[in-house]
Order: C-alpha cells, then structure tokens, then sequence
C-alpha cells in the first residue's frame, strides 16, 4: 500500500508540476490552451473523468458497483481539497475512442 501511494503521489505531482509549465513559457504552443482549459475546469468547479470500468487495476468496478482503481485514485487526488479544490464526476468510457456511456460523446 506505500509503494502505490507514493507512485499516486509521484504521479500526482509530476502532473501539478505540469501544470506550472506553461506559466513559466516551458510548454511551448500548447501552454496558453492547457491554462485555459484547467481556468475553465476550476471555474465550473468539477473535473469530469472518463475512465474504464472493465480494465483492472486501472479502473473497475467493486463490490457497491463503484468505479475504483488507479485512474480513479489519481483523479480523486487531483480533485482534492490539495490540488484543484473542485467536485469529482467519474464517466464510465466504453471503447477505445473514449466514447462515453450512453452519449456518444467524447
């Protein structure tokens, strides 16, 4: 359980740390784009994740009919009080497309 915890936290950070690039002008083109979109997830105040919900460890459904797994661990983390202060809504994707659950859209 540390192991993986300190792998959730090394991902975790390494993704904050990303999101710092583009202020610093390290992203290059897609710095101002990436600001945007994190302005407007924490303006709407909630991260929607699409994750798979057949792919273990990476995301699975467990007794309750929750969605669980790393990808949900990282997002959660994300989300948190600690990084980004919004709500999370986990979408269960379907195909390899990214497709989401009973929409269509991606």
């Amino acid at each position: 359980m540390r192991t993986r915890r300190m792998w959730l936290g090394l991902v975790v950070g390494v993704f904050a740390a990303s999101l710092g690039l583009p202020l610093l002008g390290l992203a290059g083109e897609a710095g101002p784009q990436m600001q945007d979109t994190l302005n407007a997830v924490v303006k709407k105040g909630e991260l929607v994740v699409g994750t798979f919900d057949f792919y273990p460890p990476w995301g699975f459904r467990d007794a309750q009919n929750n969605i669980v797994g790393m990808d949900v661990d990282i997002a959660k983390e994300l989300a948190s009080d600690d990084v980004l202060k919004v709500k999370l809504t986990l979408v269960p994707v379907r195909d390899g497309r990214g497709h989401c659950e009973g929409t269509g859209e991606r």
